[in-house]
């Protein structure tokens, strides 16, 4: 199976665990892959909420290069939320390469790390980069994550600029909510993946 035909399917799969949650009006959108995923779903999402495209993968991960060198409360959320176990590269990786796009880093041929495929770019998490976002956007995000290891079972949990607690479910009114983002968050054995979640 090639790389596009298994985003496909994991598209598919997402799409399925999703719809079975959110109300009818919504729907899960296609988002960039290669370590992308979550800051390209994040973009998306603040576009739609404030009518804009002003937000891309790049302003994203200048943003949070300008936070790594220049806020100590970012560097502590950085240095206490970075998991090598899960894929997460080093510290002084993660300062040097957080503001290359995956495109950069195929166009350039490069590997941030040894465990790194050529073009992938440093990932990010919602209790780390997600945090930044939501100081920065006066936003809160709503994760649904799927769990490809546990038969697609679905939690739900919500990161402010606090950090990041699990809920039961979002209330239906609260998907309207102009300061709420909402995303799925799947998590397999050798992949993962981000997408955001808009308003029909």
């Amino acid at each position: 199976m090639t790389f596009l035909e298994m985003l496909h399917a994991l598209e598919n799969t997402m799409s399925t665990a999703v719809t079975s949650v959110v109300p009818d009006k919504f729907y899960l959108a296609k988002s960039s892959c290669y370590g992308d995923c979550f800051i390209s779903s994040i973009s998306i999402s603040i576009n739609k909420l404030n009518n804009t495209n002003k937000n891309t993968v790049k302003s994203l991960r200048l943003l949070c290069e300008i936070s790594i060198k220049n806020s100590w409360w970012y560097q502590q959320i950085v240095l206490n939320n970075l998991h090598p176990q899960y894929g997460d590269p080093n510290f002084k990786t993660y300062c040097d390469f957080v503001k290359f796009t995956s495109d950069e880093l195929h166009a350039k041929q490069i590997s941030i790390a040894p465990e790194f495929k050529i073009g992938m770019a440093v990932g990010s998490r919602p209790e780390r980069e997600g945090v930044l976002f939501c100081s920065e956007f006066k936003v809160n995000l709503h994760i649904i994550k799927i769990n490809g290891k546990n038969n697609n079972a679905i939690s739900e949990y919500l990161i402010t600029e606090s950090g990041c607690q699990r809920i039961e479910k979002m209330d239906e009114k609260n998907y309207e909510n102009k300061n709420i983002v909402h995303l799925a968050n799947f998590t397999g054995e050798n992949c993962s993946h981000c997408m955001p979640i808009l308003m029909k």
